[in-house]
């Protein structure tokens, strides 16, 4: 038989290779097509994510709100207590002890022969106090003497500070009347137990 024509054109090198780079041009754009549908899918996941995780710390900021308004009378209470507390620490600590004033004034007379007699104990201002009272017997200006030796002696001056004289009226044989203003230098109504021991 013989050859007969052929009429399709033989395909040279050239087209072959064309194709084949549009064949893989066109897989490489589906390839990226996929790559940012994906992305796409991510960040809708994303978006799903971040909304969950939003709605769930809104409902736990509104349980902590919830129980913020249900405890919100007694925070109110017991910072009004914690407040009160430490006002009445303060006047405690702050306070001049009379108690402690009588007992360091009558330990300072106890050594005295004929004590002296104390008519009036009054605290003048913080810490400032004025004692009046009267020196009797054979000797009473030295009992008075004494009395204010005691007084700022060494136990005594970590109790009393500066003494004055304010009024002294009389005479020896009838005795001396008399008012000294002193600071008490010990403060503090209450005493806690980690102090006195």
């Amino acid at each position: 038989m013989e050859s007969g024509i052929n009429l399709l054109p033989q395909l040279t090198n050239k087209e072959v290779k064309a194709g084949v780079y549009r064949r893989k041009i066109n897989i490489a754009a589906l390839g990226l097509i996929g790559v940012v549908g994906l992305i796409i899918v991510a960040l809708f996941a994303y978006q799903i994510f971040l909304t969950l995780l939003a709605g769930n710390v809104e409902r736990r900021t509104e349980e902590a709100t919830s129980k913020i308004v249900e405890n919100r009378d007694t925070e109110i209470l017991n910072r009004s207590l914690v407040e009160k507390a430490q006002q009445l620490q303060t006047i405690l600590d702050s306070g001049v002890p009379t108690s402690s004033i009588v007992e360091q004034l009558d330990l300072a007379a106890n050594n005295i022969p004929e004590p002296v007699k104390l008519k009036a104990i009054s605290v003048i201002a913080k810490n400032q106090i004025t004692v009046d009272g009267i020196a009797v017997g054979s000797n009473p200006s030295e009992s008075l003497k004494t009395w204010i030796d005691n007084l700022t002696s060494i136990s005594g001056q970590d109790y009393f500070t500066k003494i004055s004289l304010s009024s002294l009226t009389g005479s020896k044989s009838e005795g001396y009347s008399f008012s000294f203003t002193m600071d008490f230098l010990k403060k503090g109504l209450f005493k806690s137990e980690d102090e006195n021991q």
